[in-house]
């Protein structure tokens, strides 16, 4: 092959790669953009854990393994994980998945059980936990006492069911509103941390500080046609997002599923 053929060579796969990642940076970054099938994922382990109320599942900082996952997450490496994992959380109460398995994985703006647009106030507080600047959370690489790393991860798990899942959230915890009173009585170190960040997102939103999801999606994860529960991310997508409108053909890259969920028997986490 000659120079001139290897450089033609070259800067087709280049112009190939380069459409790739545009077409998929197009598709994750509209807000109704249907699922967009993204790889697996794993999930390697669950710190900081607590018993989730009405009992037999737990729930904690997920450590998601993002090695096989053909996006590079915003996140990965921190606060105690390894290089190719990310930190986050349940997002469904009905969901539930288990330790050490692969699944499928795809990005969306919507929960699959409930269908429900993924939040401004989640993307708000995930967006903040990510980068570290979540008041008053121990995170796990920090000298906290353990009780206070679950105490914020317990806050931060049911903070994120109520605003995406408040039909799940009243069923576990007999309200369907933080403001009401009813889960906030009682005493829990939890509990006023959740109230804190209720309040702060509150603010942000209502004072204009913060609108849409930002960088912040939720993957959809699947096991052989089951959808076994949904988690948090961070695309590396530059903010503002102006992709959307450039009218490029996503044919074979967006695909929609209209799948069974799985029974919640066989997997105790969340």
């Amino acid at each position: 092959m000659t120079a001139m053929n290897l450089i033609t060579k070259h800067r087709s796969m280049a112009l190939r790669h380069a459409l790739t990642t545009l077409l998929f940076l197009t598709a994750v970054s509209a807000a109704s953009a249907d699922p967009i099938p993204v790889g697996e994922i794993r999930m390697d382990g669950l710190r900081s854990r607590f018993n989730v109320v009405g009992g037999g599942a737990v729930a904690g900082e997920f450590v998601v393994n993002a090695s096989r996952l053909s996006f590079t997450p915003h996140g990965l490496g921190k606060y105690g994980a390894a290089p190719d994992q990310f930190i986050s959380f349940c997002v469904e109460t009905t969901e539930f998945i288990q330790l050490n398995r692969w699944y499928s994985a795809e990005l969306n703006t919507r929960s699959r059980a409930t269908n429900q647009v993924l939040t401004s106030e989640i993307a708000y507080l995930y967006t903040k936990f990510t980068e570290g600047t979540l008041d008053g959370y121990k995170y796990f690489d920090s000298n906290a006492s353990d009780s206070a790393k679950v105490a914020s991860a317990r806050a931060l798990q049911e903070i994120i069911w109520y605003f995406q899942d408040p039909t799940g959230f009243a069923a576990r915890y007999g309200t369907g509103a933080f403001d009401s009173g009813g889960y906030f009585l009682g005493s829990g170190a939890h509990k006023a941390l959740a109230r804190a960040w209720y309040d702060d997102v509150n603010a942000a939103i209502d004072g204009n500080l913060w609108t849409g999801i930002g960088k912040v999606r939720i993957i959809n994860i699947w096991e052989n046609s089951l959808g076994r529960q949904d988690t948090l991310t961070m695309i590396p997508l530059p903010a503002p997002v102006w992709l959307a409108s450039v009218g490029l053909g996503l044919a074979g890259l967006v695909v929609v599923r209209n799948r069974r969920r799985a029974s919640a028997v066989d997997a105790p986490i969340c």
